[in-house]
């Protein structure tokens, strides 16, 4: 006969499992939103019999269980749930932060906008040179022709501006994804710390694990990320960027960022920001075999400080593009004008003149400005003169700057003094104008618009198909460490009901015992 107080301590056992049960419910109850929280369940173990010879001999001695056991309280986690949302998470964040910059781009072009655009520009500086070669003689003309090459220059200097500000922009964004990558991998290291030594006693350490795959989502945003068990503990997780340790269990490698000693943008002209880890440089590309790739935001960033590949364009690309407008509107412009001949200026006491530029590198005379030449030294110095030109350091040349009668109007030299008919003519300027109506500025303007809009709806649309993605990932991953409350519910109901009858169990026990002591050993009553 087995002993009655063994039915105790089943029921004890009944009565402690389904009291955490409870608790485990509970939990999940109250961090349903919380973000992050993965569901927890209980394992449970039926309790062997006691003594040595259970296994060989349970069944000549008929013995039974001791009731129920908790041996851990998991979490219901799928990997590759995890690896394939960080993958895509990755992947989704180059694509946003691209978007980000090329829509910025778009809004400093702003060729939308009739009242400020480029496009407008060239349109008002058109008609003024129509207004010009209708009566060339007119100061008011000549005036509204220097102001409206100057607006001109000014909104491409605006926009070059504003394209080398966000490419500042980039280079310090760079410099702070760094900086949160490397404080995510020590807080990693730090949870692995707090979680093995918290697991050696026998537990899992579910709230700090939660933490460690918050920081895991976040990292993979960042930049594209592997990591795997630490072969050491397996309560470590170790963390690489392109096959090099960013966290090696305990250990936190930290992300080298210099500021100072980086390489010279070609095209601004500045230093970018350089990155390496473990000696390794990260790079938006493989080129160099020892590089490391970067990815996510940290890539998009990247992207935006350093390409030119039409294929992916980056900010240096559309300043080349707009760097390459200027200096063909220099060109061609100074071309004719160079030609021409001016009106004598009485304020300054200056003759017709020919040999003036319209258009100059940081308001250069045109004494400085080297004709194309026929040798190939002119020609070498024309080229390097005209290369040097950027949308942000176009302006009038110091000549037009100083009078509105240095306006080249004619194709004859101008004497004041010999009557109307020796006033000049408007041939010159009348070719100015074709140039500019004929379309090709608005053409070669349109051609860069046009490619960032192609490259913007572009990268929508694949950050559309990313973010579907992403969202598809994240349900299939909710569904399964998410918090079900109608589900929870139900276990509420059934861990109550199953206390209950583990408290009748005990109950029932307390009742024969009850019997068996105060109600036998006395004989006749």
């Amino acid at each position: 006969m087995t002993s009655t107080f063994r039915g105790l301590e089943t029921g004890k056992s009944a009565l402690t499992a389904a009291n955490l049960n409870q608790d485990v419910t509970g939990q999940n109850i109250s961090n349903a939103d919380t973000v992050g929280y993965t569901r927890q369940r209980t394992v449970a173990e039926a309790k062997l019999p006691v003594g040595l010879n259970y296994v060989v001999s349970q069944t000549y001695n008929r013995q039974v269980g001791q009731g129920v056991t908790i041996t851990d309280v998991q979490q219901t986690r799928s990997d590759y749930l995890d690896e394939q949302y960080r993958g895509e998470n990755s992947i989704f964040a180059d694509y946003e932060y691209r978007g980000q910059g090329l829509t910025y781009l778009t809004g400093v072009m702003n060729e939308l906008d009739d009242n400020s655009s480029l496009t407008l520009c060239l349109k008002d500086f058109s008609s003024a040179l129509s207004s010009l070669n209708a009566d060339p003689t007119s100061e008011e003309n000549r005036l509204n022709v220097q102001q409206r090459a100057n607006t001109l220059v000014q909104n491409l200097q605006y926009v070059n501006n504003e394209m080398t500000d966000l490419w500042s922009d980039q280079n310090t964004s760079i410099k702070t994804v760094a900086e949160s990558i490397n404080s995510k991998a020590e807080q990693i290291s730090m949870l692995n710390v707090a979680i093995a030594n918290y697991e050696h006693g026998g537990g899992t350490a579910n709230d700090l694990r939660d933490k460690r795959n918050n920081l895991l989502d976040e990292l993979s945003g960042l930049t594209d990320i592997t990591y795997s068990n630490n072969a050491g503990d397996a309560s470590m997780v170790d963390v690489k960027i392109g096959g090099v340790a960013l966290v090696d269990g305990k250990k936190a490698n930290s992300i080298v960022i210099d500021t100072t000693t980086g390489t010279t943008n070609a095209v601004t002209g500045k230093a970018e920001v350089t990155l390496t880890l473990d000696g390794h440089p990260i790079a938006r590309d493989t080129s160099d075999p020892d590089s490391i790739q970067a990815g996510g935001e940290l890539l998009a960033h990247m992207d935006l400080l350093e390409s030119t590949d039409p294929s992916a364009p980056g900010i240096p690309y559309y300043i080349q593009q707009l760097n390459g407008f200027a200096q063909t509107l220099a060109k061609q412009v100074n071309a004719i004008h160079v030609k021409g001949y001016t009106t004598p200026d009485a304020t300054l006491g200056t003759g017709s003149q020919t040999g003036i530029a319209f258009f100059a590198k940081d308001g250069d005379a045109s004494a400085s400005i080297p004709t194309e030449g026929t040798t190939a030294a002119e020609k070498a110095a024309y080229d390097a003169y005209y290369s040097g030109i950027t949308a942000g350091n176009l302006s009038l040349s110091a000549e037009v700057t100083k009078s509105v009668w240095n306006i080249a109007a004619s194709d004859t030299a101008v004497d004041l003094t010999a009557g109307s008919t020796q006033a000049g003519n408007a041939k010159n300027v009348s070719k100015l104008y074709d140039l500019f109506n004929s379309g090709t500025f608005n053409t070669d303007l349109n051609t860069i618009v046009g490619h960032l809009a192609i490259a913007s709806d572009t990268n929508d649309g694949l950050l559309n198909t990313s973010r579907s993605m992403r969202y598809s990932i994240a349900k299939q991953r909710t569904s399964v460490c998410g918090v079900s409350i109608d589900e929870e519910t139900t276990n509420l109901v059934k861990f109550q009901q199953s206390y209950s009858v583990a408290a009748r169990l005990v109950t029932t026990i307390d009742d024969m015992l009850d019997k068996l002591i105060n109600g036998t050993g006395r004989v006749g009553l």
